[in-house]
């Protein structure tokens, strides 16, 4: 099992009624935790949905909060600092004052770090420090309107030889706001592809699907990856462009 997992079960009579675990790893945290407690789990990992579905674990793979109610969170820190400010934002607008968010991850990870923006909604207190994990806990203090997704977004522009695209990034994908230099070298190069069916592997934000499909309408794009904050971003950049997916 995941230390961080660990971790949580050590603390495990902080927790009870509906549970959702966020960002929780493919393990089976979500079994080994007391019938008090009813977890679910929200992923935007396509292939640990999957995982969780097939141990018979409540997941929902989405970039959006599930449309459920739920007692008590309990976020595993992402490596991404503004993906924790997206996290904490939909969580606090979903919750009601007084409720429990619970953050646990490894300190070569952040943890302290994200320890701190728990701050802007509440007290937080770190209850344990263990498997060089820690797991902290804060009482709503605070609560916000929630704001739609395209407020999280960062826009900026490529431009490759005639062509010139706005990319649409939502936290935590890769190069949220700038273009990459191993994408800068391979662009220029991919008036090259012939016109057919193209598969995107790891299309991130979309840039490289979005140039095939604005220089040649005729070609049918997939563009694939296992992040949903990805697939949801290459949407938008598609939509920005007026371009056909």
């Amino acid at each position: 099992m995941d230390p961080r997992s660990e971790v949580v079960i050590r603390q495990q009579d902080y927790l009870n009624g509906q549970v959702l675990l966020i960002n929780a790893p493919n393990d089976q945290l979500a079994k080994n935790l007391p019938s008090q407690v009813q977890a679910s789990v929200w992923t935007w990992n396509y292939a640990d949905h999957q995982g969780f579905q097939s141990s018979g674990i409540n997941s929902h793979f989405s970039v959006e909060f599930p449309q459920a109610s739920f007692d008590q969170v309990v976020i595993f820190v992402p490596k991404s600092k503004e993906l924790l400010n997206y996290i904490l934002h939909v969580v606090v607008s979903q919750l009601t004052l007084g409720q429990s968010v619970f953050l646990v991850g490894e300190k070569k990870g952040g943890v302290e770090r994200a320890a701190k923006q728990l701050l802007q909604y509440g007290k937080a207190f770190k209850i344990d420090s263990a498997r060089h994990c820690q797991f902290w806990h804060m009482k709503i203090e605070k609560t916000e309107i929630h704001k739609p997704l395209d407020h999280w977004l960062k826009n900026y522009i490529v431009q490759v030889n005639q062509e010139q695209l706005e990319i649409c990034a939502l936290p935590g994908v890769f190069s949220q706001d700038h273009l990459d230099i191993g994408t800068a070298v391979l662009l220029p190069y991919l008036s090259q592809v012939k016109s057919g069916k193209i598969a995107d592997f790891g299309c991130g934000a979309g840039i490289i699907s979005a140039y095939l499909a604005k220089i040649n309408a005729n070609q049918h794009i997939f563009a694939l990856d296992v992040d949903a904050f990805a697939l949801r971003s290459t949407e938008f950049t598609f939509q920005k462009n007026d371009l056909n997916l």
